[in-house]
Order: structure tokens, then C-alpha cells, then sequence
């Protein structure tokens, strides 16, 4: 069991934000503009490539304090592509998705986590 929440807490989330990138932007409608369909469905990716990128640099040793101000800068595109998802299109793949906007929540906490 160790084994499976080692694997859950190094990849779940990545792996999870990026799942939900691929459902949204399958999800939005193929009418919409592409560029709206990848915004709309970029929050996931951008918080895997967010994680990714710090974990190669922990990976590699080149970790360092100084890097949490870029660290922090860095993480707000994946909160404001969350909010710019979710109000910005009133048609979007999240009309479909969660009508209620709870799911929002799941977003932030994959974000979190």
C-alpha cells in the first residue's frame, strides 16, 4: 500500500490535471474556435507542466531557494486559466461539464495538491 500513495502523491496530480485538460478539450464543442477549446481545456496541462518542471529541477539537484518567487509567479497561470475557464465562455466544455460549478473545487484542489 506505501507503493501505491508514493505513486498517487508524486504522480496522481499531474497525471489527474492532465486527464481533465484531455476531457474538457474532447468535451468542448468542435464549433468553438480552437484557440478557445485549448484555453478552455489548458488549465490541467499547465499545472502538469507547472509540476513537471519543478520536480525535473529537484530531480536533477539544481534546486534552490531562490527559485520559489519564480515557483510562485509561475503558479498563478494555472489559477487564472481555471478562472478564465470557467468564466469567460458560457457555452464552454464546463457548461457541459459542471453545470453547478462545483467541480471547479476539484480543479483547485488537484492544483493544491
Amino acid at each position: 500500500m506505501p507503493v501505491v500513495l508514493n505513486w498517487l502523491e508524486s504522480w496522481g496530480a499531474p497525471l489527474f490535471a492532465s486527464v481533465v485538460s484531455i476531457i474538457y478539450f474532447r468535451s468542448s464543442p468542435r464549433a468553438q474556435a480552437l484557440w478557445e477549446r485549448v484555453t478552455v481545456s489548458a488549465h490541467g496541462a499547465s499545472i502538469a507542466a507547472l509540476y513537471f518542471g519543478a520536480m525535473s529541477i529537484w530531480w536533477a539537484g539544481a534546486s534552490r531557494s531562490s527559485f520559489a518567487t519564480p515557483f510562485a509567479l509561475a503558479s498563478v497561470l494555472p489559477v487564472a486559466l481555471i478562472v478564465f475557464s470557467f468564466y469567460s465562455f458560457s457555452r464552454s466544455a464546463h457548461s457541459s461539464l459542471s453545470p453547478d460549478r462545483e467541480s471547479s473545487l476539484l480543479h483547485l484542489d488537484a492544483f493544491c495538491w
